[in-house]
């Protein structure tokens, strides 16, 4: 893979290894949109086995996203990509953490003091890790 690969493929990498419960909803969604569309291709091509063990997947899938508490497919994406987006904040501020004051100050604008307050931390600890370049 030398290090070059699209972001759907380095996406769809990423989420096959969490076992917690927001990475498994969303490759269980996954799963439910390939199983549909499987079915639906069968279907035109006259294979009507196939197109029921399509369904049985997508139906058996969309009950174990049901005892998870998922009401929406589209709910499982959001949940993975607010993950996504947290740790793409994380990193950005581990790699420049003079970005933790305005990602902070939103935070705080928009919702509680903790993960704000969970961002300084982790810029402060970077801050602590680098000495600083006199000049």
């Amino acid at each position: 893979m030398n290090g070059h690969v699209s972001p759907e493929v380095a996406e769809a990498v990423e989420r096959s290894h969490g076992m917690d419960a927001v990475s498994v909803a969303g490759r269980l969604a996954d799963a439910t949109t390939r199983a549909r569309e499987a079915g639906l291709v069968a279907l035109e091509a006259g294979d009507a086995a196939l197109a029921l063990r399509a369904i049985d997947v997508e139906v058996r899938t969309l009950g174990v996203l049901s005892n998870m508490g998922v009401e929406r497919e589209i709910d499982a994406d959001i949940a993975l990509k607010a993950r996504h987006i947290a740790h793409a904040a994380i990193r950005l501020v581990r790699d420049d953490p003079a970005q933790a004051d305005p990602l902070a100050a939103e935070l705080d604008r928009m919702y509680s003091g903790d993960m704000a307050a969970d961002i300084r931390d982790i810029a402060d600890e970077v801050r602590d890790r680098i000495p600083e370049i006199e000049n």
